[in-house]
């Protein structure tokens, strides 16, 4: 199974509701054998290091992060 998700915030590190919940699910689709990929912003209010996602998750999973400042 192919599995696309589509991310306002990297959810790496997760340290808020929104991203340990989006961390679990990429974790649980994994674990079952999908191919996941995961389109992510990464925006200023919402910056986080690309580099702190754990490496287990990066060998696993394809990410596209997208930076874009989305100040008014």
């Amino acid at each position: 199974m192919r599995i696309l998700l589509l991310c306002n915030k990297l959810p790496y590190p997760a340290n808020d509701g929104s991203s340990i919940a989006i961390s679990k699910m990429i974790e649980g689709f994994v674990e079952e054998g999908a191919q996941v990929s995961v389109l992510s912003l990464n925006t200023i209010k919402h910056f986080k290091d690309p580099v702190k996602i754990p490496q287990k998750i990066r060998e696993s999973v394809d990410f596209t992060i997208v930076d874009v400042n989305t100040n008014v």
